[in-house]
């Protein structure tokens, strides 16, 4: 179903992102993925880095710098 999509959006556990991630690594698709992170989050400020996830770029709160990431930076394929 891949082809005729211009963008993906995806919502659920990391289990599911890493399998996708590997799906998408095997289609060698460039279309952007969208992710919206399942993560607990104890205090929603950033302060208690319990929602911390490591990024391309270096470590991202889900409270802060997320919900939604792109894909490839989380889950890299």
């Amino acid at each position: 179903h891949l082809p005729w999509a211009d963008q993906v959006f995806a919502c659920g556990p990391n289990a599911m992102f890493r399998s996708m991630s590997g799906v998408l690594r095997e289609a060698r698709t460039r279309k952007p993925v969208q992710a919206l992170l399942e993560e607990r989050m104890g205090c929603g400020t950033g302060v208690c880095y319990g929602c911390a996830v490591f990024a391309r770029r270096g470590v991202k709160l889900v409270c802060k710098d997320g919900p939604r990431f792109e894909l490839r930076d989380v889950f890299p394929y």
